[in-house]
């Protein structure tokens, strides 16, 4: 039969979904790459998108069949020049409920990731319920093949092993102790000897893991240091980790430099990758430069920025809070070769940066709301880390916030999942009114009024009390631009010190109130002349304008302040600049510094910033304020 009548016959027979026929009429060695090459369809997403949900039990059968016969299910789909979609709805809820994910630069798994998380996200999930079944048992038999050779193995008698384990479990012969975050770990040093050129270093120097053979590990939790510890004996395991315990062990094998065993961790991760792990699993692999665990996780080249950004809308130099049609964005991102994960948030990024010019921990503090997760985790590390005093509420239901920030010819756009940052409630300010008390400089984002306007009204009126300076974000047009948002915004004016904002967002400010104008200077000085509330001094509206000199209006008067030109060349991404700008500002201004060497400082901190990814920066500023 010609290859491309045989490509059609198991085309129809798949879209039956009869897989006996289809193990009939598929040749021993059939080469499921033609398939692909001949219909311009990947197989395995053919299964899945013809599927009734009442055939899910016998799709999930074809599944695992075919992957065990060569269908690979990271196999990207070809780019053929055409933008099609699969499209899935509930009819009893109409255009509202649809969902909608590409095609283009999937392989089988993310594509049945992608769909997965759309369906469980969407806010009629609970119509969607069979679909939502149908796919985890898609996901489920995609990822269950994954356990691909990354190294070549040796056979190895099993009595060799038991006799490995026995010594392993010889625990009181054992004069090498790890101190984890919840206990102690232990093993022979001749073993950690030779496993590991850095356990070597420590355990045979003059430093205090040397002389004491105890090795402090308090980042890690025992049982991923206790499984590091199997790997080293047996390269094996009697115990059924989870996908962290593998991940804690794989960081340490990593760190440490035991390379025998970082292969076979990232095996046993190949293993356990799912709709939940996908994500931690990806970044791994991603920041440990795992070229084989990337594969299997279909992490191939970005398709072209433009794409991404047509496909969802997105405008560079804006910032949107996410919508449904967003979602599948942040597993799309998430799957991608050059991801990179940043701590971040705009009123934290400011003070990070703040902190960092000031260089004298515990200048500054932070309060917002996390999940109790890794990215929570992370953040609150990168707050102590910087010397920030960071005081998170923490909500234990609902994940950490992410902000999706995609990069075209250098100008970011920002599509936020507000998650936990959305559920921060004013009793927890109440609780920490001391530092609110104390506080000389008090800054909120903009962004914050989406989220709890009581706890704006309740910082701001405490400086009245206080005489702090309080300072205000435009920080998106869409603030200003949706009425509720704009009334908390202009009900906090009187005690607002400093306002801050870019050019775009002024503009938005003015259209929104009908100025009928974009004159950004003249829309600083009105802005300025909003009446003080109590006795405070006039405000000072500071206006950003990228590369373009920064507007101060003061009482009605405008000046500007040149920025620090940087080539192209060394623009990295814009991502951050204004929250970096607004920094560097505060920072003088905490040291009694006037606005020109405010906007010196700032400027400063912003040039700093675009040459790095995200808002990030070297260990220490080459500047005095």
């Amino acid at each position: 039969m010609p290859p491309t009548c045989m490509a059609d016959v198991i085309r129809s027979v798949i879209e039956l979904g009869d897989l006996e026929a289809l193990q009939r009429v598929t040749p021993a060695d059939y080469d499921w790459s033609d398939f692909v090459s001949k219909t311009s369809r990947l197989p395995l997403v053919l299964v899945m998108v013809t599927a009734p949900v009442t055939e899910t039990e016998s799709r999930v059968k074809m599944l695992n069949w075919m992957v065990q016969t060569g269908a690979d299910p990271f196999e990207k789909e070809p780019t053929n020049g055409a933008s099609e979609s699969y499209e899935t709805w509930q009819k009893s809820k109409g255009e509202d409920s649809k969902i909608k994910v590409s095609f283009a630069g999937h392989c089988a798994t993310t594509f049945a990731c992608t769909l997965l998380k759309a369906l469980l996200s969407s806010p009629y999930a609970e119509g969607f319920q069979p679909r939502i079944e149908a796919y985890r048992g898609f996901v489920k038999a995609l990822t269950a093949g994954t356990n691909r050779p990354l190294q070549s193995n040796l056979s190895v008698p099993q009595s060799v092993v038991d006799t490995w384990e026995s010594i392993r479990e010889m625990t009181s012969t054992h004069n090498v102790i790890f101190e984890t975050a919840d206990g102690e770990v232990s093993a022979h040093d001749l073993v950690l000897l030779a496993a590991s050129p850095v356990l070597k270093a420590m355990l045979e120097s003059t430093m205090k893991e040397g002389s004491s053979k105890r090795i402090p590990v308090k980042d890690s939790l025992g049982s991923g240091v206790r499984l590091l510890v199997d790997m080293l004996y047996t390269s094996s395991t009697r115990d059924d980790p989870d996908y962290k315990t593998v991940l804690v062990a794989l960081d340490l094998a990593h760190r440490w430099q035991a390379t025998g065993i970082v292969p076979v961790l990232a095996g046993i991760l190949a293993e356990m990758i799912t709709i939940e792990s996908f994500a931690a699993i990806a970044e791994s692999a991603m920041l440990k430069g795992l070229e084989s665990l990337q594969g299997l996780l279909g992490r191939s080249e970005a398709p072209p920025p433009e794409d991404t950004f047509d496909k969802y809308g997105l405008i560079p130099g804006n910032a949107i809070l996410a919508e449904d049609k967003h979602q599948p964005l942040f597993a799309e991102l998430a799957a991608k070769k050059d991801v990179v994960y940043v701590a971040g948030g705009a009123t934290q990024n400011s003070i990070r940066v703040a902190q960092w010019m000031i260089q004298e921990p515990g200048k500054t503090a932070y309060m917002g709301c996390i999940g109790e997760d890794d990215f929570g985790k992370k953040l609150i590390d990168a707050c102590k880390k910087d010397g920030v005093d960071c005081k998170y509420m923490i909500d234990k239901t609902t994940p950490t916030g992410a902000c999706a920030v995609t990069i075209m010819n250098k100008e970011r756009s920002l599509t936020t999942n507000l998650h936990a940052a959305n559920n921060y409630k004013a009793s927890h300010l109440q609780a920490n009114m001391d530092t609110l008390k104390n506080a000389k400089i008090v800054y909120s984002a903009g962004f914050f009024i989406t989220v709890s306007p009581e706890s704006i009204e309740i910082a701001s009126q405490e400086t009245l009390k206080t005489g702090a300076v309080y300072c205000l974000n435009l920080s998106a047009p869409f603030i200003v631009q949706v009425p509720p948002f704009r009334a908390v915004l202009e009900k906090t004016l009187p005690c607002c010190d400093y306002l801050f904002g870019n050019e775009t967002e002024a503009r938005a400010y003015a259209e929104a109130v009908g100025w009928d104008t974009e004159d950004v200077e003249f829309i600083a000085t009105r802005l300025s002349l909003v009446p003080m509330a109590g006795s405070k001094p006039y405000r000072k509206v500071v206006i950003t304008q990228g590369a373009d000199p920064t507007i101060v209006a003061i009482r009605g008067q405008v000046t500007k302040y040149p920025v620090i030109a940087l080539p192209k060349e060394k623009l990295v991404d814009t991502n951050g600049a204004g929250d970096a700008f607004v920094g560097g500002f505060l920072a003088a201004l905490a040291k009694g510094k006037d606005i020109e060497a405010c906007c010196k400082a700032g400027s400063y901190s912003a040039s700093v910033v675009i040459q790095h990814s995200g808002c990030t920066y070297p260990a220490k500023p080459d500047y005095t304020i």
